[in-house]
């Protein structure tokens, strides 16, 4: 389980990047390895999370960990999701949603989904191009006040040395220790554990069987490195 420290501090640079406060409401977007912990990195600290997946076996791995809602947002319309997330969070827009897929549609569509002087922040990295009207969106952050945060993990400085706030550093040592205390429920994410040979299947199991592949362990040290093939 120590090696799942490594996925932890991607995820918790997403809880550093906002101002949540106790008991706020939290929509998590995308509940894989990433955003699962990420959303026990704020049910810790004190948020109420509510998790959206299209996976039935993300959603119900998220439950099992602790969060206390998650909802499928291919089972009703958009505007049905949402009011859904309004009534767990006692009839209001959420302050905070974090995309943890990495899609820009999810970005524009948290953009109009969560409160006024909310904060979207952006735990996935987009990629895949997405043609829009960007005017609207931007249109609805500056006179909505929304903040769009990123939160990728490189911009939290390295070392304790380099800086008397939070740095990587610090995370791992955090990170570690809620391991250590099972604070972090992590067994349960690791779907696979596999000797190194079988890297390539473990590549194409999380890329196109996202159902069956979700945490993947390379045990080396009960299996010897696989042999390049020149």
């Amino acid at each position: 389980t120590a090696v799942m420290a490594r996925m932890c501090g991607v995820a918790i640079t997403a809880y550093r990047r906002t101002r949540a406060t106790l008991g706020q409401t939290v929509v998590m977007i995308g509940l894989g390895l990433v955003g699962n912990l990420a959303a026990q990195f704020f049910t810790q600290a004190g948020q109420r999370v509510v998790g959206l997946d299209f996976s039935a076996k993300r959603r119900a791995l998220a439950e099992e960990v602790g969060i206390p809602l998650t909802i499928d947002p291919a089972a009703q319309s958009e505007d049905e999701t949402w009011e859904k997330v309004r009534a767990f969070n006692f009839g209001a827009l959420p302050p905070i949603i974090v995309d943890a897929v990495g899609d820009t549609r999810i970005v524009e569509q948290a953009i109009h989904r969560v409160a006024d002087n909310g904060q979207v922040i952006m735990l996935g990295t987009p990629r895949a191009p997405w043609e829009t009207d960007a005017t609207r969106s931007y249109k609805r952050a500056h006179f909505h006040g929304v903040e769009i945060i990123g939160a990728l993990e490189w911009t939290i400085p390295l070392l304790k040395r380099q800086s008397p706030g939070v740095t990587t550093e610090s995370n791992a040592e955090l990170i570690y220790q809620m391991l250590l205390e099972k604070k972090l429920n992590v067994q349960p994410l690791i779907s696979h554990v596999l000797p190194p040979a079988q890297l390539n299947d473990a590549y194409q199991g999380l890329l196109h069987q996202k159902d069956t592949f979700l945490g993947v362990v390379l045990d080396w040290e009960n299996n010897p490195p696989p042999v390049a093939e020149i």
